[in-house]
């Protein structure tokens, strides 16, 4: 548990993967109002352009303190010219009662709960983990993923995959619905595969980076876009050498 709320701030600003993707702070601490002292204690803003209003309390969350983050909020919106689709609204603290969830579930204010500092080291540990791993995959791209094995008689439809490193670590849970969105939907751009996708389109990039890497798909040039295309229309799998 974090001793003061500066910590937690430093914290979260630190890691604020934890909230969401791709987030710049913007400000801490601000005051919004001229006449008395009402600060919000973080603002982020995404590649959307879309802000988050984070308020931070170490220590038992009450309804009162969601009501006075509502109020900070509404001088913030009007200090900013905001309106209610522009912000996401982030309470962060150690313990919500069953009052503070209901009333937040009221006003769309999501809830992140820092009960044990342990929890959320594991998940940054266990994130930095998966960062080291996505790294050790692109440095043996040129050894082992490279070049998949293609069966002669079936080269023009089939692609066929001996390599069991390619295998488990590019057929993903993700990567599967990216395969079958190509399929199903013939995406015109990254940005309109992502959209169909609904995920982050420089996610989706670097999986079709991957992707094209492994030799699986191919980006057609179309003027400025770039279209992404399966290779093979068939993947043929092999393990230990047989069918």
């Amino acid at each position: 548990m974090f001793k003061h709320e500066v910590e937690l701030a430093e914290f979260i600003i630190k890691n604020s993967w934890i909230i969401d993707e791709d987030l710049t702070l913007i400000e801490k601490e601000i005051n919004i109002s001229s006449e008395r002292e009402v600060n919000i204690n973080l603002l982020f803003k995404n590649k959307s352009d879309k802000y988050w209003v984070i308020e931070l309390k170490n220590g038992l969350i009450l309804p009162e303190n969601v009501s006075t983050f509502i109020k900070h909020v509404g001088f913030l919106s009007q200090k900013y010219n905001l309106n209610r689709e522009s912000f996401n609204l982030v309470l962060i603290g150690d313990n919500f009662s069953k009052e503070v969830k209901f009333f937040c579930s009221l006003f769309n204010i999501r809830l992140v709960e820092l009960n044990l500092v342990d929890e959320l080291n594991n998940r940054i540990k266990a994130y930095i983990e998966n960062l080291k791993k996505k790294v050790a995959l692109k440095e043996s791209f040129e050894e082992n993923i490279s070049a998949p094995h293609i069966s002669s008689d079936l080269s023009d439809e089939c692609l066929e995959i001996t390599n069991e490193l390619l295998l488990s670590s590019i057929f993903t849970e993700k990567r599967m619905e990216l395969i079958n969105e190509i399929l199903r939907s013939k995406p015109s751009s990254i940005k309109e595969l992502a959209l169909s996708l609904n995920r982050d389109t420089k996610n989706v990039f670097e999986d079709l980076k991957l992707l094209q890497e492994a030799k699986i798909i191919d980006m057609l040039i179309n003027g400025k876009k770039r279209v992404p295309t399966l290779r093979k229309k068939t993947i043929i799998i092999k393990l230990g050498g047989t069918i």
